[in-house]
């Protein structure tokens, strides 16, 4: 298997909207951003149309990936010494370079930058950091035109009805699904930013975005939720929905004419018990 030389960084995520995760890793010699497509199996294939599109860009110090322009898919925004670059997605995987988003002041370079929505308007803003004449940390609102169908929700293990906790209360490890028609895009923020609202924008119409978008949350105690129709260009609280993940599960037999019960099996278990059901799975197969 090819090796993958991430030394100044690497990430998982769905890059091309296929439902399996790929790995985009910075590093090399020289320095490259390199895509590699999962196959759902453990294995991964470089994507040579996004090697041909990144290169213009030149060597990267570093990489971060948001959804630059909200339309529901992930983005990427490479920086170097003296500027920036963004990489945007179509949903397919498919990338258009756009040179020099972003420049060094003069005198100075860049030695790190970062993109997080800062302001609370839903819009992924630029933090800057950079190093020279003057040491500076510097922020840049913002801005997608036309305006965005983005919705933010903050989530919460704290359930509305009687207020108690069975998943964490800052909502910490619940796994998120976006998905608006047919295009499906996971949105779980990464582990330091867990405090934050997550934002998403499903790239549809804005009177269609709150009736067509479906967020699925998979709490960490296995509760499965669906939430619907929310307000865009809102942050929303979601908490956990207060259910049981499941019941004690059943046996059934098909006696021929109907179904039999036979026996269910209880959480705690016991000595005993395997025997226990297949005497009794025995005596109902003995009288179809």
């Amino acid at each position: 298997m090819r090796s993958i030389r991430g030394d100044r960084g690497g990430v998982l995520h769905d890059l091309n909207g296929d439902g399996l995760l790929d790995v985009l890793a910075l590093g090399g010699e020289p320095t490259a951003l390199q895509l590699f497509l999962g196959d759902g199996r453990g294995g991964f294939a470089p994507d040579t149309a996004f090697a041909a599109t990144a290169a213009p860009a030149g060597p990267a110090l570093g990489f971060r990936v948001a959804d630059v322009d909200l339309d529901g898919d992930l983005d990427l925004a490479l920086f170097n010494r003296t500027h920036g670059n963004l990489l945007i997605n179509d949903g397919a995987g498919r990338f258009t370079l756009q040179e020099n988003g972003w420049m060094a002041s003069e005198g100075n370079e860049i030695t790190g930058a970062e993109l997080a929505d800062l302001n609370g308007d839903l819009v992924p803003d630029l933090l800057l950091l950079e190093r020279g004449t003057t040491n500076q940390v510097l922020l840049a609102d913002g801005e997608v035109a036309p305006s965005s169908t983005a919705v933010a929700f903050s989530p919460t293990g704290v359930r509305s009805r009687d207020k108690r906790t069975r998943s964490p209360a800052s909502g910490y490890g619940v796994a998120l699904t976006v998905r608006a028609g047919t295009r499906e895009q996971p949105a779980s923020p990464p582990p330091e930013r867990w405090i934050q609202p997550v934002a998403h924008a499903a790239g549809l119409r804005p009177r269609r975005c709150a009736r067509r978008r479906l967020r699925a949350l998979h709490w960490p105690d296995g509760v499965v939720q669906i939430e619907r129709a929310l307000a865009i260009g809102q942050t929303h609280l979601v908490a956990e929905t207060q259910r049981k993940i499941s019941s004690c599960p059943v046996l059934f037999t098909w006696n021929g004419e109907r179904f039999e019960f036979i026996t269910d099996f209880a959480g705690v278990g016991g000595l005993g018990t395997w025997r226990h059901w297949r005497i009794r799975l025995s005596r109902s197969r003995s009288t179809t």
